[in-house]
């Protein structure tokens, strides 16, 4: 009994996000309402999960948007199910100086990002927003061996080198 009433609480404590449409007990989130993040940066992701992942690296400052999906023509998930129009709100009423796609190394992701990066670009040059948009880097994972790496992994490892 107490099991389900703690399920049920959950239930009712949960809402979405206005400005980045994640799962809270709050809206907005305790990310969105921090003043301390830089709401200049955007990383757009595709699940909520997502967010923990980023944050326990500890390295991202800024704030998030949950797209909830990614592309996926098989299973009938196209552009127009995507949250486009609350991310192109978001955008133009703040002063984002960089969007990064955080998003997944699958054939889905892939195909997301080609996508949403067209549809950016166009969007800040038609109205003039002078907006950066990367992604994040890609290449062999600490303690896999280059031996195990597909090409794709390789070559970008490869590209992304830096200087030590």
């Amino acid at each position: 009994n107490q099991f389900a009433a703690a399920i049920q609480q959950l239930n009712q404590g949960i809402t979405i996000c206005a400005e980045c449409l994640a799962y809270a007990s709050t809206n907005p989130c305790n990310i969105c309402g921090d003043t301390k993040r830089d709401a200049s940066l955007i990383c757009i992701i595709e699940k909520n999960s997502d967010i923990a992942a980023i944050e326990k690296a500890g390295e991202f400052i800024g704030r998030y948007f949950v797209l909830g999906t990614t592309l996926n023509p098989l299973k009938g998930v196209t552009p127009e199910q995507l949250p486009l129009t609350p991310l192109l709100n978001k955008i133009s009423k703040s002063k984002i100086s960089e969007i990064i796609l955080g998003l997944n190394s699958t054939m889905e992701g892939e195909t997301t990002v080609l996508y949403l990066t067209k549809t950016l670009k166009d969007f800040s040059q038609k109205n003039n927003l002078p907006i950066k948009i990367t992604r994040l880097a890609r290449g062999l994972p600490s303690g896999g061996e280059v031996e195990y790496a597909d090409e794709i992994t390789l070559k970008d490892a490869l590209r992304g080198r830096r200087e030590i």
